[in-house]
């Protein structure tokens, strides 16, 4: 009996090695092969204490040359936080101090730049199957989820970013993991002594320093702790509980209050009211439909319906074939995504008609995990309608809930082992053949055509360009040679851009961070040329990198 129960162990144990190692090699695969979107490029800005359009690098920039060594002048404190707040609107503070250690001792290229949202993805998918098991204490849901989690087509895309949402997933699910371990904490003991106070003394700090960095590296992170919070109002009766948690929230709430007055959040609303006045001004001109168009409940509903069904794997997908009969594929393939979703609510009907099944504290534990699921979608219909545009329409600004998520997935999965056979035989089928359109997403994504998670439209991104163009004019420079950058302002929000006349040094920014820090290289930027970066002198000129209007500039 003892050798079987460890033969038993061993093969979870074996298969959570197998989960992980999965979840590792859809993550590192082609991690460095696509150049980094505008989003990112702001991260390796804000990492390095440098405003995007040169706020704090007037003195370099208000010149007729400049060299590397000026631009990467040694930055103070005051360079990062106002850096963060022009790019980030104070956002992803504690992911960009993290990544400023971080490429301190690694380096800047992609891959380094990228790994760390790997590192807390793969951590998340652990301490979900940590979490999962010590609630439900159940080591199928545990496993089941964690695979679910680890192949979510989401959370690869964003675990691939050199952005905070991958570490925004740990943090708010590691401080969920440590909010139930407070709640379930029995009364103390008095034969438990010292030890008891010690541990829970320990989940108490840990929390509210938790929740404090989760709130600081994303506002919408909040979404979790208020859930938290309703929990405790709702659920919770030990009334010393509510203090020490309301500690917890008076210490966050209180840092998060000092960011935004005296930190590097304190333009943050300022920003959000001309970034929503630029969003609706372009949905009003239509030059990015799709994308950012008029908030009217007809495209409110297109936008929404998008969201919610790729929130399920089960139904991944499934908006982009909905009702399409083009082509006898996509036909098969929306009456496919149909019959998954009808069996996935016959699912759900028949896990709430035996709820009486499911312990007290699980019921409660799944309730909390609706509200975050659905309280998000509200908000982003209330944000779409308040602004007048859909810009603000996106599955990862909810990111946070995909954790809870592959939870739900998974007790729906689980709950057609007890249904009858050929309802059993039905279902594996049409999961198996979901399991294919999803390994066809996870390919898009991997080959950076899967608009939805690649932030482009379906054309793979070549390697970094300002990184090649760095290793050119490494190799190619020579004294008395000059850079010469191009000056390009136009995109979508040109039309409704006050500063869009004015020269453009953002291509001379992104390349300078991948050049040597103490180079005397001469460089410049010139107002009439708009894609090409050259080198040049008297008896020579060599094109290093022709940016082609928007194509290269991602």
């Amino acid at each position: 009996m003892l050798i079987t129960s460890r033969i038993l162990q061993m093969s979870k144990t074996l298969l959570l090695c197998f989960i992980l190692l999965l979840a590792s090699a859809l993550r590192l695969t082609q991690l460095d092969a696509y150049a980094p979107y505008i989003d990112e490029k702001f991260t390796y800005m804000t990492t390095q204490g440098v405003c995007v359009g040169g706020a704090n690098q007037q003195d370099v920039f208000n010149k007729n040359t400049f060299t590397p060594t000026e631009y990467w002048k040694t930055k103070k404190i005051g360079d990062y936080l106002e850096s963060n707040a022009r790019c980030d609107i104070g956002t992803h503070i504690v992911y960009v101090f993290m990544l400023k250690v971080w490429t301190s001792v690694i380096g800047i290229n992609d891959f380094s730049m990228r790994l760390p949202s790997v590192i807390f993805a793969i951590l998340t998918i652990l301490l979900l199957y940590i979490f999962v098991k010590e609630n439900f204490k159940s080591e199928k849901l545990a496993l089941l989820s964690a695979f679910i989690l680890s192949i979510e087509p989401l959370h690869i895309a964003l675990s691939m970013q050199a952005r905070s949402y991958s570490l925004s997933i740990f943090l708010t699910l590691l401080a969920t993991y440590l909010f139930f371990k407070i709640i379930n904490t029995s009364h103390y003991k008095p034969f438990l002594g010292k030890s008891y106070f010690i541990l829970h003394t320990s989940y108490i700090f840990l929390y509210t320093l938790v929740f404090s960095a989760s709130l600081l590296n994303h506002y919408m992170n909040g979404v979790v702790f208020l859930g938290h919070g309703l929990y405790v109002l709702f659920f919770v009766r030990d009334w010393s509980k509510w203090l020490k948690l309301g500690f917890a929230a008076l210490v966050a709430g209180f840092c998060l209050f000092a960011w935004l007055t005296w930190g590097g959040g304190q333009w943050t609303f300022e920003f959000l009211v001309e970034k929503n006045r630029v969003l609706a001004e372009t949905a009003k001109l239509g030059t990015m439909p799709g994308v950012t168009d008029l908030a009217t409940i007809k495209n409110l509903a297109k936008f929404m319906y998008k969201i919610v069904l790729d929130l399920f794997l089960t139904t991944n997908g499934l908006y982009q074939v909905l009702f399409n009969f083009s082509s006898l594929y996509l036909a098969l393939r929306s009456i496919l995504s149909l019959s998954i979703l009808s069996v996935s609510i016959g699912l759900l009907i028949s896990v709430l008609k035996k709820r009486e099944q499911i312990p007290s504290l699980q019921k409660k534990i799944y309730l909390f995990f609706i509200f975050i699921v659905i309280f998000p979608q509200l908000f982003l219909v209330y944000d779409a309608i308040k602004n007048g545009h859909t810009g603000n329409i996106t599955q990862r600004y909810s990111a946070f809930a995909m954790p809870y998520l592959a939870i739900l997935v998974a007790t729906l999965l689980l709950a057609f082992e007890h249904q009858k056979r050929f309802v059993k035989y039905i279902f594996t089928g049409l999961l198996l053949v979901q399991g294919f359109f999803v390994i066809q997403t996870l390919k898009d994504i991997l080959t950076d055509q899967a608009p939805k998670y690649t932030t482009r439209y379906g054309e793979p991104r070549i390697k970094n360009p300002y990184k090649t163009a760095a290793d050119k004019i490494i190799s190619t420079y020579q004294i008395g040679d000059t850079v010469i950058y191009p000056s390009y302002g136009v995109n979508v929000f040109t039309p409704v851009n006050k500063d869009a006349d004015k020269i453009s040094i953002l291509d001379a920014q992104y390349t300078n961070v991948f050049l040597p820090k103490t180079a005397d290289y001469v460089q410049r930027i010139e107002k009439n040329e708009p894609n090409k970066i050259i080198i040049k002198n008297k008896d020579r000129k060599i094109e290093i990198f022709d940016f082609q209007g928007d194509k290269y500039r991602y």
